[in-house]
């Protein structure tokens, strides 16, 4: 008794729909395993942006070496005072990232310089900041360069942490 060409086709047709179905359960199973890793191990900052900064192009280069150890290469060396509220101060120390967005400038690029915070004076609500930047550089600030708006990174927690603090929150303000 043969079996009808029809009969093998739809046989042929299930086998390979089953196919895809496991197919697309591993790959959406590896994707969710791939996010559920990053929301428990990953990193989110939180920043606190300065209310106010100035910036000072210090009048001799800073000399350095390049990265196969055989030339000497010109940086310009800007020291940046940025102005932070007592309460932003507060959570402010000295090494901690910062980044500095600068503006005004079409030139620039959108993406920020980053440095260290060096020094932080409580009394004044100051924190100093060096960024130090190849002269040969075409994004370099410039010795006219605006005051950059500072934010440094002050925490970081999981995106998990994160969310669990935006939920209670927003529990704890809807229920005033």
């Amino acid at each position: 008794m043969s079996i009808s060409f029809s009969r093998t086709a739809a046989a042929l047709h299930a086998d390979r729909f089953e196919t895809l179905v496991r197919f697309g359960m591993i790959a959406g199973l590896v994707i969710i395993l791939c996010w559920l890793l990053w929301f428990f191990n990953g990193t989110v900052y939180h920043y606190l942006k300065s209310e106010s900064s100035t910036i000072t192009l210090e009048p001799q280069p800073v000399w350095r070496l390049d990265d196969q150890q055989s030339h000497i290469i010109p940086y310009q060396r800007y020291t940046i005072i940025a102005h932070f509220s007592k309460a932003d101060l507060s959570h402010i120390e000295k090494g901690q990232q910062a980044a500095l967005y600068f503006s005004g400038d079409e030139t620039l690029p959108n993406r920020p310089f980053t440095t260290t915070v060096d020094q932080v004076n409580s009394k004044q609500g100051t924190a100093t900041l060096h960024l130090e930047v190849r002269r040969d550089n075409p994004t370099s600030p410039g010795s006219d360069a605006q005051a950059p708006e500072v934010e440094v990174a002050v925490a970081s927690e999981t995106p998990a942490a994160f969310l669990f603090h935006v939920v209670s929150a927003r529990s704890v303000h809807s229920t005033r």
